[in-house]
Formats: structure tokens, sequence, C-alpha cells
């Protein structure tokens, strides 16, 4: 009797609580096998309370549970905002890697130089027509997934099509390239604005010139 007893008072709690564990009523998907113990669980847990019952049935989760973490929304993670320095262009390419990548292009020699020197990262790939004025292009990655890697070479090679396009050589049919990162890239005293310096590593290519109309 003081079994039955005990087990009606459980069995009273339980009515209060409405908890139910996501497998219930599924046939072959209750935890470790289903078994009697995962009921005793369930008649055992604490009832929370008129108040808190009542709360519950409006939807709204009790304080003990949010505690625990549940009942919160998962947070959306916003896309980075990118931002286009004064004085540059800004071109997205996609490329193979299934990234997009923000191909940054000076307008002037004075925004040149600020874009080398001081906005782009050492890491970031920079670009310039070789022998010829123009703009000085740089790549940068625009997912943080992005970063410890450099651009593919697709993107690299429509990066420098577009340094190429943006110099006075846009109109020959080819167009030598040079290509290094903003860490290699330095500026004497008294060089006139848009003049730089490249230390270390560097290489070329040879392009063709493609202005953004052009990457559709």
């Amino acid at each position: 009797m003081a079994f039955l007893r005990r087990f009606t008072a459980l069995a009273g709690t339980a009515l209060v609580v409405h908890w139910r564990p996501r497998w219930a009523g599924q046939a072959g998907k209750q935890p470790n096998g289903g078994g009697a113990s995962c009921g005793f669980a369930h008649l055992a847990r604490p009832h929370f309370g008129a108040a808190q019952a009542r709360a519950q049935a409006a939807g709204k989760v009790p304080r003990a549970a949010k505690a625990k973490g549940f009942g919160k929304r998962p947070t959306k993670t916003a896309p980075p905002k990118l931002i286009t320095p004064k004085g540059c262009r800004s071109v997205m390419v996609t490329g193979t890697d299934g990234g997009s990548w923000q191909v940054l292009i000076g307008k002037s020699a004075a925004e040149n130089d600020r874009l080398s020197l001081e906005h782009g990262q050492k890491h970031e790939v920079w670009m310039h027509a070789a022998s010829v004025p123009g703009s000085h292009v740089v790549v940068r990655a625009t997912e943080s997934w992005q970063e410890a890697s450099q651009p593919p070479r697709d993107v690299v090679q429509t990066a420098a099509e577009l340094c190429a396009f943006y110099s006075k050589a846009k109109s020959s049919p080819q167009v030598e390239v040079h290509i290094t990162t903003c860490g290699q890239v330095s500026k004497l005293p008294g060089a006139p604005a848009g003049q730089v310096l490249l230390r270390g590593r560097w290489r070329s290519v040879k392009v063709t010139p493609r202005g953004p109309e052009g990457l559709a």
C-alpha cells in the first residue's frame, strides 16, 4: 500500500509537469533503447507549480529551464559588412573556392598610396601595371574562413585584368602586371604620390585588360 500511495503521488506530479520527451510516442526512437528507467525518471521529475505550468502552457519557458539554456533562439551571425575605403573602386569577384573576393582599386595617385600603405593588410595580394601609370589594386577576403588563405588563381587573374584596365596601357592587347603582397610595398622619403618601392619577392603576369562590365 505504501508503494501504491507513493506511486500515486508521483503520477500526480507527472500530470502537473506536462513534460514529455521528444521521442515519446515514436517507436524505435527512445534513447538507450527505451525501458522502464526512462519512464520512472519522467514520473519522478518535480513539478514547477501552478504558475510555471500556466506560463509553460502559454508558450513561455520556466526560469529554471532558461538557466540551462533551453528556450533560447539561436543567434544569427550577421554577414560581414564590406567597407570600401574612400577614393577606391570596389569590384566583387567570385572564385572557384566558392567565396567572394573584393578587389579594391585606387582612383588617384594619392588614393593609391593610402590603399597600399594604410588600408592594405600585410598578407593581402597587391598589384600594379608594370612601367606605366595606373591604379594600385588590393584583393581582400570577404569571409572569415578566407583570411587564412590566398585568393585562388582565377581571382588573381581577374584582379590583374582589372588592374591592367585601370592603367594607361588599357588599350594594349597584353599588359604586364606585377604582383606581391601589401607587406612588401613601401615608399621612399620624398617620392611622388603613387610611386612605391617593391621589396623582396614579386612576380609578374601578362593579361588582357578587362573592365568590370566584362566580368558578368
